[in-house]
């Protein structure tokens, strides 16, 4: 038997609220490599928010005010 299969031969002998506090632990433990994703997405975020500032500042796009914006938002919304 399988180190994995004699885990979880052994975990279904437990009790509801102990197999609750099993899974709940390793529910925890997957959040982890959750929240190190998030760090990864978040790290490349601000890398595309410097790159964009720098353009910015450089003169590299033209910018749009939030009248303008909202002028095309209402547009598009009349014609769909």
């Amino acid at each position: 038997m399988s180190p994995l299969n004699k885990i979880l031969s052994e975990a279904l002998r437990l009790s509801v609220k102990e197999r609750a506090v099993i899974a709940q632990r390793l529910l925890s433990s997957l959040e982890v490599s959750s929240h190190e994703k998030n760090l990864a997405v978040e790290k490349a975020w601000q890398k595309e928010i410097q790159k964009r500032w720098a353009d910015i500042r450089k003169g590299r796009v033209d910018l749009v005010s939030w009248e303008q914006v909202e002028l095309e938002m209402k547009k598009r919304s009349r014609a769909a």
